[in-house]
This record gives structure tokens, sequence and C-alpha cells, in this order.
């Protein structure tokens, strides 16, 4: 009896343990795309932008995160790298950026699940620079115990 009551012990912490590790769900509307556990294998969601309308958005929606006062959490997207844009004057004219390019950001808390990014910009930033891979970060902050930390979540492409 003892070895069942420890076995089933043993089993239930490793399943509590497991589900502490932060994890996403990406949405494109409601529809989901991408289940992720935060880990170092970085993802790419693929979007397809010839068929994506204005109104179409992403949702993504975390969970375990330890939301309270002392921790601030936001999410950041941005270009992968520093980019060549495209000027209109003089013609075909470009100008690369000294890092990379923010397109959208959101602070994170108990209020705000899910965060939600519009695909007005993002189906034109697609269109215009295809070469390009877009990636979404998780900026993590404690002051109290002084801690920053910046993990990429996944990369947005075109599909």
């Amino acid at each position: 009896m003892k070895t069942i009551a420890f076995c089933f012990f043993l089993f239930l912490s490793n399943l509590i343990q497991a589900d502490t590790i932060p994890s996403w769900k990406v949405f494109h509307n409601s529809k989901l795309l991408k289940e992720l556990k935060q880990s170092n294998e970085l993802v790419e969601i693929k979007i397809d932008t010839l068929n994506s309308k204005k109104e179409d958005y992403l949702d993504i929606i975390y969970n375990s995160l330890k939301l309270s006062e002392d921790y601030k959490y936001e999410i950041l997207v941005e270009s992968e790298t520093s980019v060549d844009l495209k000027l209109f004057k003089p013609e075909n004219a470009k100008l690369r950026t000294e890092s990379s390019v923010e397109l959208f950001y959101g602070s994170i808390n108990i209020k705000t699940n899910p965060i939600r990014i519009s695909f007005e910009w993002l189906i034109d930033w697609l269109k215009e620079y295809p070469q390009y891979r877009i990636q979404v970060i998780l900026i993590e902050t404690n002051r109290k115990e002084k801690h920053y930390a910046r993990r990429k979540l996944f990369y947005i492409v075109n599909k």
C-alpha cells in the first residue's frame, strides 16, 4: 500500500511540475495554429498573406507565467534583423535601419489575456518585405530581483 501511495505522489508531482513550464497557444482568428512550450526551439508560424484580410488577427494565449506585482511581461513583435526600408524618393532607394524594426508592443497582465496582434499592419509588412522573418519576443522583468530576460517565442513568416 505504501508503494502504491508513493508511486501515486511521484506521478502527481511530475504532472504538477511539468505544468509550471510556460506554454503558449497561437490562434489565427479562432483557429489554433500552434501550441508551444517555452524552450530553446524556435518555431515558424506561416501566414498566408494573399488570402488574409486586414480584420484578421493573431491571439497569443499564455499559461503559467508568474503574474504578480513584481513580475512584468511584455510581448514585442519586430523584424528579425535590421531592414532595408524602401523609400519613395528618390525612386528605388533603400535605407538600412540600424537595428530591428518594432512592429507591435503589448503588456501582459491578468486582464490582457490574450494578447491580440492585428493583421492590419502584419500582412502589409509581410507583402512588402517577404524576405524577412518577424520575431515574437517575450520580455520578463523583475525590478526587485534585478532580473531581465528576453526570449524569442516564435517567428511569423509568409506561407
